[in-house]
């Protein structure tokens, strides 16, 4: 009887904390009240908003309680928006042309940087600027003094947002609902599908090797490790109106909710313990109970690892190699979960 209830109780507290592992983030407001809003840029406390429908960019000082939107100038369909120190870069829909204004100046204008294009997103490398529009992806030389478009990727299908990380570009296809991925050190530029299968993917943000997408016709975040050679997307949050913006600024997710005119907010910090990854199920620890190491087997290379108290707050973390012990020493006694990248979550006890 008392074997049964030990199992039953065992039993009950991994469910608890695999609820933990499979609950979604919360966002909350941050800007409401907006007009249409699409494009972000953050400088210090400073939100930077392009307003499509009130054809302006606003700002929001989001350190505030309660921040309210102001208008910086006054542009056509603005989409873009990317800053390079006090320069801060617009992609205007309409009359298609991507300018820049100093946001230093207290009553800005803005002055053209190159005509003929119908940019979504934008990224910088040196003096190299990436613009992405639906079908292709061009490089435009700011040192140049007249600046021009030089496509370098074409063929793409209702290409939305890119992202440059180290010499690969991450493209968002929301017409073949993909992300694709372009080697700019290779000799000859070619797309790659990272992940399929997703529904109208319209915007992407990146934090350590864990990609947020932004899928439109679903309402929702999901998010892929881009280190896995097969990733699969998992929810993050659901329930958005239309999200067509990411930002993320340490912690702290920004989302466009275009069809509820506002800015939110999803805190990351919150997701550590509850979105399971890849998992490698030869993973095993000992000695268990436990009251000074643990000894982690079943792995090759480095693992990345973290400990979870029963209510998922994270308590330590770090990484260890094969026949390295993880010191445990310093918890308090009790039950806790150990996890990685590559395993799912495995309970110990500390004596």
């Amino acid at each position: 009887m008392n074997l049964l209830r030990h199992i039953k109780n065992l039993t009950l507290t991994i469910v608890a904390f695999m609820g933990l592992l499979t609950a979604q983030a919360q966002s909350v407001d941050v800007v409401t009240g907006l007009n249409v809003p699409y494009g972000l840029a953050l400088n210090g406390s400073e939100l930077y908003i392009a307003e499509m429908g009130g054809n302006q960019i606003s700002k929001a000082d989001i350190s505030v309680s309660s921040p309210s939107a102001t208008n910086v100038i006054s542009v056509h369909n603005p989409l873009a928006l990317l800053l390079n120190g006090n320069e801060l870069y617009i992609g205007q829909w309409f009359p298609g042309k991507i300018s820049k204004v100093d946001i230093s100046i207290s009553s800005p204008s803005d002055t053209d940087v190159v005509t003929g294009i119908l940019p979504y997103a934008f990224e910088l490398d040196g003096n190299n600027l990436y613009a992405v529009q639906s079908s292709s992806v061009s490089l435009i030389n700011l040192m140049d003094s007249m600046a021009s478009l030089n496509t370098i990727i074409s063929g793409l299908s209702g290409a939305r947002d890119i992202l440059l990380n180290g010499n690969k570009l991450y493209i968002a296809e929301s017409g073949a609902n993909k992300i694709s991925q372009v080697d700019l050190s290779a000799s000859t530029l070619m797309t790659i599908d990272i992940v399929t299968g997703l529904s109208n993917p319209s915007a992407i943000a990146l934090k350590g090797n864990e990609l947020y997408i932004a899928e439109k016709n679903t309402n929702k975040i999901s998010r892929i490790d881009i280190s896995s050679s097969s990733p699969t997307p998992t929810d993050v949050v659901t329930g958005l109106s239309s999200p067509v913006e990411l930002l993320i600024e340490s912690n702290d997710l920004y989302v466009v909710e275009q069809a509820a005119n506002k800015v939110s907010k999803v805190n990351l910090s919150t997701l550590s313990a509850r979105l399971p990854d890849a998992i490698e199920n030869s993973l095993t620890l000992s000695p268990n109970p436990a009251t000074d190491y643990l000894e982690l087997s079943g792995f090759k290379g480095q693992l990345v690892y973290s400990i979870h108290d029963t209510e998922g707050k994270v308590v330590n973390q770090g990484n260890v190699s094969q026949n390295q012990k993880v010191v445990i020493s310093n918890l308090k006694k009790g039950t806790y979960f150990i996890r990685s990248e590559r395993s799912k979550a495995i309970k110990f006890i500390k004596r």
